[in-house]
């Protein structure tokens, strides 16, 4: 998306399972850096199901088509940090892996404790202090890397 800025519509075929991370909504399992980024730039669905017949040998995997449909830029590359150093370490807090995963990414503002900062703007979005980076929606994670910037 980054790369192609002039191109508005993807149809790819890929793997079930990756088709259905792109289009992971907050709080599922699939959701995570791909759903993100992916959503941050496009509409992204599933569009229909492949059948294995019509591959030659027959495959040990399903497939999809997916359907990315462009409603803005790709995320700058501060929020695309964001999002990955959120989702490095899923077990943890998003203040927390933000923290392990190097803190906070270039052209966040310097003006105080990064760690409270964010956990400010955490708060802010309406989330509590302690919530995991898979429940945050793209357009949350947009607007916490407008809060930090």
């Amino acid at each position: 998306m980054e790369d192609l800025p002039h191109v508005t519509r993807w149809v790819a075929m890929v793997q079930k399972e990756v088709g259905e991370r792109f289009a992971a909504g907050a709080g599922t399992p699939a959701y995570g850096v791909p759903s993100v980024l992916a959503q941050l730039a496009c509409d992204v669905r599933v569009h229909r199901a492949v059948a294995r017949t019509v591959f030659y040998p027959v495959p040990n995997v399903d497939s999809v088509l997916v359907l990315l449909e462009r409603t803005g830029p790709a995320p700058a590359r501060g929020l695309r940090e964001l999002v990955q150093r959120g989702f490095a370490h899923r077990r943890k807090t998003l203040v927390k892996s933000v923290s392990m995963a190097g803190g906070l990414p270039a052209g966040a503002s310097a003006d105080g404790d990064p760690r409270e900062r964010l956990r400010a703007a955490v708060v802010a979005l309406g989330h509590p202090a302690d919530v995991r980076a898979e429940r945050l929606a793209p357009a949350e994670f947009r607007a916490l890397w407008e809060a930090l910037t």
